[in-house]
Parts: C-alpha cells; structure tokens; sequence
C-alpha cells in the first residue's frame, strides 16, 4: 500500500444485514472455524469461535458488524478450535442462548470449564445440550436448524428404513470421536440452503465414521419447510473438518449438490489441511472451492487447489446469492506470501439457488461515478457518488492516477455512496488529484473527472518526550511527523518507545540512521501491547530498517529503540516513517 494508512468504511451503506437480506460470514480464524449468520431481521447467531488466540478477530468482526450482544451462540463440539474463544465471545457480546453438542467427552477441559463459568460472569443462562430439530427463527421465514448432535439425527428411524433397502444390514455408526457428535446446522431462506457440520465424519478413518451420509438422507427425506432439501441439493456447503479426508465422502457430495464449497482453514493448520480427496472431487464437478486462508505451504499432505479468499460472505435475498470476500482477513503474518484469490475465483459474483446459474441481467449503462474530498491531513477521505442500472460491484480509489484502495460491496450498488479513508499527511505538499475508477457486474467500467486538493506542508520532525523509556511511557507519534529525533545521552538509558496507532491493513515502513562515534549499535524491535514481536531490525551499527503491515483489525504498535553499545549526549539518532 506505499506509504499509505488506508481503513475502509461504507457510507450510505449500513453494517448491519439489510432487510430481506441473509448474511452468513465464514470469518477467518486459521486453525479453527467460526461462521456469523445474520438474519433478514437481525437476528444474530455465531458457530464457533475458534481457537483462544483469534478471540480478537471473532470478537472485533462482529463489533464492526454493529453486533453489541449475540441473540444465539453455537460451539459445534468440545474441541479447541471450535471452542477456544467462547468464554471471550461471553464475556464480550453477551449471548442470551446458547447451545454445546451434549457430549461429555472434553468437558473437563479448561476452555469447556472456562466458557461454562463465563456465562456467571455476565449473568446469563448456560449453554444447553443441543435439541434435535431446535429451530431459530431468522425472520421473513429463514432459519436455522440443528439437523444433528451428539451422534443423532434427525428423523433417524426414517432414514435407517431408508438407507437399508439398498444396504439390508445397516446400523447407524458407533459415536467413538468427538469429531462425529458435532452439531449440524442447516440455514435456509425461501430456496437458499447452506449447510455446516463442524468436525463430523464422512469416512471411516482416523476414528471417525461416516455420519454425513445419513445427515444428508434425512434432509432429503425430511418434510418440514426447515428441514427439506430438494433433489437438486443445497446452493453452499461448508466442508466438514477443515477440508479433511475424514470428511466430505463422495456420496455425500453428490447428494447435497453445492454449487459453492467453504473451507475454513489456516496456515497455522498441523493437519497437512485441506486434503486432496475432499477438494478435488468438487473441482472435478465445478464446484467453486473457496478457503477462508492457504493451509502450510511447508506441509506436503496440503492441498491447495481452492481459492484463497480471506473472510468470505454470503449476501442472499432467497431468490439469489452473492459470494464475495475480504482479503483483510488473510493472515500474511503467519505466511507473507499469500495472497487473495478473489480475482481468479471471479468474486463477487452472484447466482441464482438451486443451480440457477448467473442470473440474466439486461445491461444498458455504463457506470458512473464522481470524486469528492473530505477533511484533510490523516483524516481525509475520498467520496465516491456511484451509480449503475445493475449495480456497481467493484470502486478503484485513485491518487494522482495510482490505485491506493478498492472496495467491492457486499452487493451490487445501483445507487449510493462509497467513502475510503485516507492519510494524505503522507503526501508530499502541492496539488494532488483524486478519481474513482468503477465496474458493474457485467464488466462494463467508468473513470470518474479527477478532484483536485492540496496538501499543505506540516511539521515533520518532532523530538522525543523523555521519559519514555517503558511501554507504559511510549512517545505517541503525532499524525503527520515523519522524522522523529532521539537522544541516548548515559550508559543508564537504554531503552526508548514509540507508539503507532495503525488502521487496519495500514502499512507501516521506518528507518533509522544514527551515530556512529565510539562503535554505537542500536537495534529496532515492533511489539504488541502484549509484548509480542512483530518485526525487528538487529543490523550492526545505527543503521535499521522495518517494515510491518497490520492485519484487519486497528489497534497501538509500539517500537522499542534498544541500546546495545555506547551512548552519545550531543548526536541523536533519526527514526524517518516513510
């Protein structure tokens, strides 16, 4: 992003599902799984919430969603990458019901101890045991409904009877994992269907058995509005165990006839996950594979035929559903090389249910749109005024004719407004231009006139504030500066510290040139709050380089400048933000 602190927002378009809309987020936790569905009338309902370490990502998701507490909460079964973050997730949005699998296996593990505690902390009713067939009313006639738990489904005797006239001596599997009592839950509205299952088995290996084949059959058989799937299968499955072998069988695949595949998986993944034998029988059928990240690229039982997309949305009105993606999302700390997949995966794009295709669309105009400025400095943000008789689905944001953002709308925009925040302070002093560059969906693009604004010159060069030799006494660095002065004037000064306040996806680049009298070394290391690394520069000498892009959530970075040897009391050291 050059040298740009970029933060997305919407204007004119609200955070919250919009009417007649429902939302289903697969929100990125690596190793783990966590899906938001939001109900045509508000209605929230989470499914995990990954591992204890992406507690931020989960909680900070929903919050940007406007979610300030949760309707119903859902952990799938007792493991950690489903479960991890729970207690946080209660203690944060609060959820007034809540729902684990009823098995007992794990329940003495600390973070099944620690949610269940969580709950009398904020004085709200503890998670019941998962009924089969429990409803939850979405509004406008979705819902969402557990299909199976704890190793039963629903209408078993049924689908035992009917599985058994082609094979006479079947018997519903042993429960022996914990994988295979996940909950099921089916989401549908009018004729979408969505279907996630937690861990639960497909295949006899590793312990497992196969469960989905049942689920599936019950589904297809069920006659309740809830329940039934029609002949042609579901529109969105989302895989089973992180895209494992143990999982996704092919007669389960066949029989539930998606159009698009969800896999929440992540770098951070020890499973060599996902596994060719769930994702290519679907690529073999067309199916759009789409993964929340890439699996280790350092694991040779990885495989990495999906798209990588970031959190990934699912935006539908019953009638049509629009999957797109937010690459913030992707976790290039873990593995820097990733990148989105968005493009090649054709996101957004938008099809009708039960294999409807593309919907026809009659195209007769091109896009417009209109550049404006407001505000100025690190708080200027670039307004776009877009329209389009089918729906702007992608806006450019340009500085002096380079692409600094983009945006895709959740869905097609016919008329409204898009705004970008942007730090022009980073720019140099003079007349600049602005434009926005957009696209419908069926690809036809339009420049909008170039808006021009100045930036006038700023102090750039600040001197640090003594003390500020602790994280708790971090120099802040005022917006606008770009060259920071120092001093290590004793050999009892060790240490000083800067505070950055980072956007999300804002990149951060410094470099310090300083002393070099007496064989002075100074070394560079960025920290969380916590103390975490997230980079560090140890070159010898006084001479240091770092470069940091934050991920998708805002937050305070401090660097720490580190003393190694020898001091000067007349020459500082220059730390220039680039």
């Amino acid at each position: 992003m050059r040298l740009l602190a970029l933060a997305t927002l919407f204007a004119g378009l609200t955070s919250a599902a919009v009417a007649g809309e429902l939302k289903i987020h697969a929100i990125n936790v690596g190793w783990g799984q966590a899906v938001l569905v939001e109900g045509p009338n508000g209605t929230t309902l989470l499914i995990d919430a990954g591992l204890a370490t992406k507690k931020d990502v989960v909680i900070n998701y929903l919050k940007n969603r406007g979610i300030g507490q949760l309707d119903h909460f859902i952990v799938s079964h007792n493991h950690a990458d489903h479960g991890g973050s729970a207690e946080f997730v209660v203690r944060a949005l609060k959820p007034k019901k809540s729902f684990y699998s009823g098995a007992q296996e794990n329940m003495t593990t600390s973070f099944m101890q620690n949610w269940f505690s969580s709950y009398k902390e904020v004085s709200m009713p503890a998670p019941i045991a998962m009924p089969l067939g429990y409803k939850i009313d979405l509004g406008d006639g979705a819902t969402a409904t557990a299909v199976a738990a704890d190793c039963r489904i629903v209408h078993q005797a049924e689908v035992i009877a009917k599985l058994r006239l082609t094979q006479p001596d079947y018997v519903m599997p042993p429960c022996t994992a914990i994988n295979d009592s996940s909950i099921v839950m089916l989401i549908k509205y009018k004729g979408f269907d969505y279907l996630v299952s937690g861990d639960m088995g497909g295949n006899v290996q590793n312990g497992q058995s196969d469960f989905e084949t049942p689920v599936i059959t019950a589904l297809l058989l069920a006659s309740e509005p809830e329940l039934h799937v029609p002949p042609k299968g579901i529109d969105v499955l989302h895989l089973g165990h992180h895209g494992s072998r143990t999982s996704s069988n092919p007669t389960y695949l066949d029989l539930t006839g998606a159009e698009v595949a969800l896999v929440s998986v992540g770098p951070n993944q020890p499973h060599g996950l996902p596994n060719a034998e769930a994702i290519q029988p679907l690529l073999d059928k067309k199916v759009k594979v789409l993964q929340t990240d890439e699996g280790l690229l350092s694991d040779s039982r990885m495989f990495n035929g999906g798209f990588v997309i970031g959190h990934i949305l699912i935006s539908t009105d019953g009638l049509r559903y629009t999957v797109s993606g937010d690459a913030g999302g992707l976790d290039t700390m873990t593995q820097p090389q990733v990148v989105s997949e968005a493009g090649k995966a054709g996101l957004p794009f938008t099809l009708l249910v039960d294999g409807g295709g593309v919907p026809p669309v009659q195209d007769l105009a091109t896009p417009t749109a209109s550049a404006s400025i407001s505000g100025s400095g690190a708080g200027m943000a670039l307004v776009a005024q877009v329209g389009d008789d089918v729906g702007v689905t992608r806006a450019d944001f340009l500085i002096d004719g380079v692409v600094v953002a983009s945006q895709a709308p959740t869905m097609p925009v016919k008329s409204g407004v898009l705004n970008q925040a942007y730090d022009a302070s980073r720019l140099g002093a003079g007349q600049h231009s602005a434009q926005v560059k957009v696209w419908d969906a069926s690809g036809k693009s339009g420049l909008s006139a170039a808006a021009s604004f100045t930036v006038t010159p700023v102090i750039v060069e600040q001197t640090e504030q003594e003390p500020n030799d602790s994280r708790a006494t971090a120099t802040a660095w005022p917006a606008g500066t770009t060259t920071m002065v120092g001093y290590f004037p004793s050999a009892s000064d060790n240490e000083d510290w800067y505070a950055f306040p980072l956007a999300a996806n804002a990149k951060l680049v410094l470099a310090m040139t300083g002393p070099t009298a007496s064989s002075q070394n100074y070394d560079l290391s960025l920290e969380t709050s916590t103390g975490a690394v997230l980079a560090s520069s140890t070159a010898p000498g006084t001479t240091e380089n770092i470069s940091y892009t934050n991920g998708s959530t805002a937050r305070t970075v401090y660097l720490r400048v580190i003393r190694v040897s020898s001091y000067s009391r007349v020459t500082p050291y220059r730390i220039e933000r680039k």
